[in-house]
């Protein structure tokens, strides 16, 4: 989710590798402002920290690999040649046989129907991979009927998604003979599922099938984080590049203090958002939601109890 891979992979792994360092071996006295660290233990512990940068070493590693892959460091192609693009300069760049616009600075954009079919799959995947734990947890706990409805939900996914998926992007063919078979195959797996789920769940389930097939969608947001990333970094360059051009003094300072800052924010968000639309979201609304069963205390709200009037609810219960 890193619009700029190179040179963001590379700082998140080295503030990673010394807030390890900085915990483990605290010194006498630090040169950060009391309030700054104050601020950042109160939002995040010794040991939340350390789980932090632990956590960010590998999508920094992973980072770093995709911006030598992709050529991009801060916004900038450093290297002339790599495996995914042939830089020809700032102004333009030529990815998997794609050449693009003279206005088009940076790989990502040149790829954007592939890699949006890439994250819808991962979705695709992923939505299954938590079906499969449900079944596993259904048939550990002795629910039969709720393990085979689960399996006709991955059957359904699959049919509308790879239909869904494979228009979008013209890459299903519907011409015969060819076209029959995957019409048979796509519907059969939808029928089949839809069937599954009516029985062994009841009617009222399929009222779902909107969430799973939004659950999918949603893996998309990957691409949309990756682009503001990538636009972000872009306009950053072009101010600092037309500042610096100018050859003026003011407009030259001004452009390097954007491109600082405006890097540093960039950067933030390359730390934060992930977190937030990865982790908080895909994670736990769209991947637990699958399998994942709570246990623990129920939940009671702030109240009092009933003096001269009847809970319903609690008299149906009783009943």
């Amino acid at each position: 989710m890193v619009g700029d891979w190179g040179g963001y992979g590379l700082v998140i792994l080295s503030i990673s590798l010394w807030l390890l360092h900085r915990l483990d071996h605290p010194p006498k006295k630090s040169h950060i402002p009391r309030s700054l660290s104050r601020f950042a233990l109160t939002v995040f512990g010794p040991n939340a920290l350390r789980t932090l940068a632990r956590a960010l070493i590998p999508g920094a590693a992973v980072a770093i690999v995709a911006g030598l892959l992709f050529n991009n460091f801060f916004g900038f192609p450093l290297l002339p040649h790599t495996v995914f693009a042939v830089s020809t300069g700032f102004g333009g760049a030529k990815i998997l046989g794609f050449p693009p616009t003279p206005s088009e600075s940076f790989s990502a954009t040149v790829v954007i129907p592939k890699i949006l079919l890439l994250a819808g799959y991962i979705g695709l995947a992923m939505v299954t991979f938590g079906l499969l734990l449900g079944i596993a947890n259904s048939l550990f706990i002795r629910e039969r009927r709720h393990a085979v409805g689960k399996a006709g939900w991955i059957l359904l996914a699959w049919g509308i998604a790879v239909i869904g998926l494979d228009l979008i992007h013209h890459n299903l063919s519907f011409s015969l003979p060819t076209g029959l078979v995957n019409i048979i195959c796509l519907g059969g797996l939808i029928v089949v599922g839809l069937a599954l789920i009516i029985v062994f769940e009841g009617a009222l389930s399929a009222i779902e099938l909107p969430s799973i097939i939004s659950h999918i969608l949603s893996y998309t947001r990957l691409v949309g984080i990756l682009l503001a990333s990538v636009i972000l970094a872009q306009v950053i360059d072009i101010i600092f590049i037309k500042g610096v051009d100018k050859s003026v003094g003011g407009l030259a300072v001004a452009g390097v203090i954007i491109l600082v800052l405006g890097q540093i924010f960039n950067l933030a968000i390359a730390i934060f958002e992930p977190g937030i639309q990865g982790g908080a979201r895909l994670l736990y609304v769209e991947f637990f939601s699958k399998f994942f069963q709570g246990n623990g205390r129920v939940f009671r709200p702030f109240g009092i109890k009933r003096r001269y009037t009847l809970n319903q609810v609690d008299e149906a219960e009783a009943k």
